[in-house]
């Protein structure tokens, strides 16, 4: 099922987003990744390049980078013209530390034949030594990349992305944020971010997202989740599972 939505904010009178339901995350899998390669495939013969902002996420975002790996899609792209960056990552005293990193590599750029130097990948080691220079060295290979062409998010539980949950939260760019009390760093994608790339994908699967996917579809004003701040995308597009666009579907 696809759904367009048109709904303006103080910012964007012009805002609408594509949503896209699937019944199962195999589903969304499915068509997410034949649709990111076609987008991949069309950048490539229209600008000769293509620059894939990747982050962690779901079951869903893990078939979703494995599909696209297998898909027929997938057959027709060169990748020594693509360029991949990591768009977050989290470092310190955690479980969950650089297991960003890992899930991209083990779901999709190992399964790829991609030059090494293609591959944009954070080290959790400098981030947390020196995040303002290591991240503004990050933002500097971007924009020599040319900015993103697509940026893959996934929804965490309620309205959080990248380990945020508050609008307030979000930095500006793509930058850092260090833990008030804890020893822990975390890198992700900004509201500039987001207004910079030309295409944004939001990955949502599981119960848990429903009152934040309905909020950043339908709520107005000032965002107050993280994933509200998606609506200053110029060009976003949700896949999401039933369960997660729950609300939506019930009229809530």
């Amino acid at each position: 099922m696809e759904i367009i939505y048109k709904k303006g904010t103080a910012d964007r009178k012009d805002f609408n987003v594509k949503l896209i339901i699937n019944k199962t995350s195999r589903e969304l899998s499915a068509r997410a990744s034949s649709m990111i390669a076609g987008w991949i495939k069309k950048g490539l013969i229209d600008n000769g390049r293509f620059v894939l902002g990747l982050t962690a996420g779901c079951s869903a975002s893990a078939h979703t980078y494995i599909d696209l790996t297998l898909s027929e899609e997938n057959s027709g792209i060169d990748w020594k013209y693509v360029h991949i960056f990591q768009m977050e990552e989290i470092t310190g005293d955690l479980p969950e530390s650089g297991l960003c990193r890992k899930f991209i590599e083990d779901n999709f750029t190992k399964l790829i034949d991609i030059p090494e130097e293609n591959v944009h990948m954070i080290d959790g080691a400098l981030l947390k030594a020196d995040p303002d220079r290591y991240m503004n060295e990050c933002r500097k290979k971007l924009e020599n990349a040319g900015g993103l062409d697509l940026l893959v998010l996934s929804q965490g539980s309620g309205g959080s992305y990248s380990f945020i949950s508050r609008a307030d939260l979000v930095p500006d760019k793509f930058d850092f944020l260090r833990h008030r009390e804890k020893d822990i760093v975390l890198a992700a994608a900004g509201r500039e971010t987001v207004k910079d790339a030309r295409r944004t994908v939001l990955i949502s699967s599981g119960e848990d997202r429903a009152d934040g996917l309905s909020k950043l579809i339908k709520r107005s004003g000032a965002p107050a989740s993280a994933v509200e701040i998606l609506r200053e995308s110029p060009d976003l597009t949700v896949f999401a599972q039933s369960d997660a666009a729950s609300m939506l579907l019930s009229g809530g």
